[in-house]
């Protein structure tokens, strides 16, 4: 575990935790995208996630996958280490269902987050599908001990013809200690609005927080190299990354930016189709 070696760190983590956090004790990467790809469009990705990246986004988007896929991603929120956030996942398609299991560890020595999700996804038809996502999330704080929960997320995806996408995804659906840990939903659109450009629109409620939401792009320049903007609230953020492919390993990288806390980076390293 990271220590925190001076009273200004313990102050800039602090303040960076009150800025982000809905609740009180509410961790700041609850249900948070941590796809780098994600992040290039400013975190509008609910409808355009797939395999990998559906384990965040939409449980049920994760049976959209081309065989086994495998991802890790490391996230260094505004350039402080002791917020990094680092997760792993699989993928595993069977038919018109798919597995997937990821792993999230957020923290630093005053506080640490760490999440265990198990997803199953299936596709009911051609071109919806509907998904589950079961979570064990476990929260440490320095000077309260520790406390675990188990909480569930329901995600759906609809493929349209020409292209057109929608997803939507609903978190903590239970309403389990709601205070701690979260409730809400989101739900989005992409479409590829010329060849090789795509526009994502996101809108996300979470219970006690206002409507919140953002739009993003994406560029495909052939077919190994993807660029990508966007833009969001909660937090506000500005921010821009971009995709390159050989073969089956994809590495994506985003830096967003806020107009107080600066800049955060992403990086993701994805295996599979």
């Amino acid at each position: 575990m990271n220590r925190i070696s001076s009273p200004s760190q313990i102050l800039r983590c602090a303040f960076i935790s009150l800025l982000l956090l809905p609740h009180p004790t509410f961790s700041a990467f609850e249900f948070a995208p941590t796809s780098a790809r994600s992040g290039g469009t400013g975190d509008n990705f609910v409808a355009w996630a797939q395999g990998t990246d559906a384990l965040i986004w939409n449980p049920g988007a994760t049976v959209w996958n081309g065989g086994i896929g495998v991802t890790a991603v490391y996230d260094r929120p505004f350039g402080v280490r002791e917020l990094q956030t680092s997760m792993a996942g699989i993928v595993l398609p069977l038919r018109n269902t798919a597995l997937g299991l990821r792993f999230e560890d957020f923290g630093y020595a005053l506080f640490r987050e760490q999440t265990i999700g198990v997803t199953v996804a299936h596709r009911v038809r051609e071109r919806l599908g509907l998904g589950l996502t079961l979570r064990s999330l476990r929260l440490s704080a320095e000077g309260i001990g520790s406390r675990s929960w188990v909480v569930f997320d329901l995600g759906a995806r609809v493929v349209f013809p020409g292209g057109v996408r929608f997803g939507m995804a609903a978190w903590n659906v239970g309403g389990k200690k709601m205070s701690l840990l979260g409730q809400g939903g989101m739900a989005g659109v992409g479409i590829e609005v010329s060849p090789g450009v795509f526009v994502l629109v996101d809108v996300r409620k979470e219970s006690g927080l206002p409507t919140g939401g953002g739009a993003g792009v994406e560029f495909e320049m052939g077919k190994r190299f993807k660029f990508r903007l966007g833009a969001g609230n909660q937090p506000e953020r500005f921010s821009g990354g971009f995709g390159v492919r050989k073969g089956m390993v994809t590495i994506d990288y985003s830096a967003a930016f806020h107009s107080i806390l600066g800049i955060s980076q992403r990086v993701s390293l994805t295996i599979g189709r």
